[in-house]
């Protein structure tokens, strides 16, 4: 997930830094590039609303720090404010629920994210397209509809990012047949990510399995790549109902350096997604 922004002109400053925070500044949301890893979801994406996202400068934090909150200073517009009825949400205040939010879901409280996340969606409704953490504090506590909703929302804003498509399908296929779920998959453009390309024709066609469509060096690995091939491996077996595979592919993506190291959002969703598959 897959990131997702808040809409702001600003500065940023991290309250407790560390030395492996990074930033990195790119034109094109797909072209963002971590400089020791694979492009990596993060703690807050920005952008401005107000601009087309192809065009729209973006900050990519490379580590999500788990004693950190990112506090965004907006030089300019705060979350794109506008004239009008738009101008009356609160977005100061959605800004800091979703921070909230995606703190509690670090720490372990998948329930308080959510219902972090949906008061920042109160306080603000216009960022509902870009709350890809809320859609996954929903799959996880087991709202699959809401869920799926949400990420297909994503989508329509997002078109590039395959896993919005992937975690639509994985909320789909909880709730109806695996193949009536894999003909619905959302389609997607090119995501700058070919790790990302291979995930999604796993998820499309009937006849792959992780085993055929990685390589060794993927699914052995120690990189970004091992830890999403295995990552979206264990959760296309749990779709399947092949629990105990999904446990061990997913267990293997937390034994990469990346997952070690990166401080990406995901490594928090692979844990909780193993917690949720230990109780079924």
């Amino acid at each position: 997930m897959p990131h997702q922004y808040f809409s702001c002109a600003g500065q940023v400053q991290l309250l407790q830094p560390t030395a492996t925070n990074k930033y990195v500044w790119a034109r094109n949301r797909n072209s963002l590039k971590a400089p020791s890893f694979h492009r990596c979801r993060i703690t807050l994406q920005i952008w401005d609303s107000s601009s087309k996202f192809t065009d729209s400068d973006v900050m990519k934090r490379n580590t999500v720090s788990f004693l950190g909150v990112v506090l965004v200073a907006a030089t300019a517009r705060i979350l794109g404010t506008r004239s009008g009825a738009a101008a009356s949400f609160d977005r100061a205040r959605a800004r800091k629920y979703i921070g909230d939010g995606m703190k509690s879901f670090l720490y372990g409280d998948v329930q308080r994210s959510l219902l972090e996340f949906d008061q920042a969606l109160e306080s603000d409704p216009t960022i509902e397209p870009y709350l890809w953490q809320r859609g996954l504090s929903l799959w996880l506590v087991g709202k699959y509809e809401d869920a799926s909703i949400q990420f297909e929302r994503d989508v329509k804003v997002n078109s590039n990012d395959v896993e919005e498509a992937l975690w639509k399908f994985l909320s789909d296929a909880k709730m109806e047949d695996v193949a009536e779920a894999r003909g619905n998959i959302l389609k997607v453009g090119g995501d700058a990510r070919p790790i990302m390309t291979l995930c999604l024709k796993l998820y499309k066609d009937e006849k792959e399995t992780p085993e055929t469509i990685f390589s060794e060096s993927d699914l052995y690995g120690d990189n970004a790549n091992s830890f999403y091939a295995n990552l979206y491996s264990g959760l296309w077996y749990d779709a399947i109902g092949r629990h105990d595979k999904a446990l061990e592919f997913l267990a293997q993506s937390l034994e990469t350096r990346y997952a070690a190291e990166s401080g990406d959002y995901m490594v928090a969703v692979c844990r909780e997604v193993i917690n949720k598959i230990k109780i079924i």
